[in-house]
């Protein structure tokens, strides 16, 4: 059997497919379209025969897609998501209207200053919107190619493909994060200081997995730093310098007016201006790039990220 013309394929089966595509379970796939397990079996049939293809193949994860599957995916998922965003381009956007589940994935260093504030801001203009508020991971990229999240925040610079657009939000600047106790507390830094004491050294998948950025930086100017410990998780940070001497590298992005114990230093002046260069960019698939929707959250966390800076600066000490 050869490959029928595609003008006779139905496209509600072809936007079952990139939902399989995506899914590569045919529960799950099922579950997103709000149909039957049988009906998914069914349409995937037609599928195979349109295209005298398996187009997946059961392997003990779920399904894999063929080689003809991953072209098809490539255009149907592109053509699909294009019509989406032009029809919802000609309605007027007004966050009041949205009665819709968003997902926003945000790095973990700057989860914690922007995501009550965020939250509120989100919800004072949007009040019938579900928020869901998750951690970045190495999968989020993936997430955002395959609409699982909408929108993503984390540094600049970390790595993305082609395929998400990355949009500056804010700059900051570095900070330590010491108990209040710290022999370094109220004493005029220098940047030897910091070879005396362990990094408390926060990992932010997708960016430093596999180096600390303070302990390589402070090995360029001379100094034999040390880790103490590594953490996906800011608390157990927090928790580990609250009864040591160990201290965070970190930013005026940090909710320091939060923790009474602790104390935040500046050391924007012990180091050269291109060692903190930093921002806190948004991301999102580029088909998103206009999305009215997508550009109003960017904003919301603009101002959310001013705001912790702006709060900061009065706590920070040289």
């Amino acid at each position: 059997m050869t490959p029928r013309n595609a003008s006779s394929l139905d496209l509600n089966v072809l936007k079952l497919f990139v939902v399989l595509y995506q899914e590569k379970n045919m529960r799950k796939a099922a579950a997103r379209l709000h149909v039957s397990q049988p009906a998914v079996s069914h349409s995937l049939k037609k599928l195979r025969e349109h295209f005298n293809d398996q187009l997946f193949v059961k392997v003990p994860q779920g399904l894999e897609p063929t080689p003809l599957a991953h072209q098809i995916a490539g255009i149907a998922s592109s053509y699909l998501e294009g019509l989406t965003r032009e029809l919802n381009n000609l309605t007027e956007f007004n966050p009041q209207d949205i009665e819709q589940t968003v997902r926003i994935a945000i790095a973990s260093p700057i989860l914690t200053c922007m995501a009550g504030s965020l939250h509120r801001k989100v919800k004072e203009q949007a009040p019938n919107i579900q928020l869901e508020i998750v951690t970045w991971t190495q999968q989020t990229p993936n997430d955002l190619a395959q609409n699982k999240v909408l929108l993503a925040i984390n540094y600049g610079s970390v790595q993305h493909t082609k395929q998400i657009y990355s949009k500056k939000l804010v700059d900051f600047s570095p900070t330590v994060i010491i108990s209040k106790e710290h022999p370094l507390a109220n004493k005029h830094l220098e940047l030897c200081d910091f070879g005396h004491y362990e990094i408390a050294s926060l990992i932010i998948p997708g960016w430093n997995d596999k180096f600390v950025y303070a302990f390589d930086k402070l090995k360029e100017y001379g100094i034999e730093a040390k880790v103490g410990i590594r953490s996906e998780v800011l608390l157990a940070l927090i928790d580990t310098i609250s009864q040591t001497d160990m201290y965070i590298p970190h930013s005026n992005l940090f909710p320091i007016q939060h923790f009474p114990n602790l104390k935040m230093r500046c050391v924007k002046s012990l180091v050269a201006p291109e060692d903190y260069q930093f921002s806190v960019n948004s991301f999102f698939h580029i088909k998103d790039h206009h999305s009215k929707l997508v550009n109003w959250l960017s904003g919301l966390a603009k101002e959310s990220l001013q705001v912790q800076i702006e709060t900061s600066a009065q706590y920070c000490s040289q």
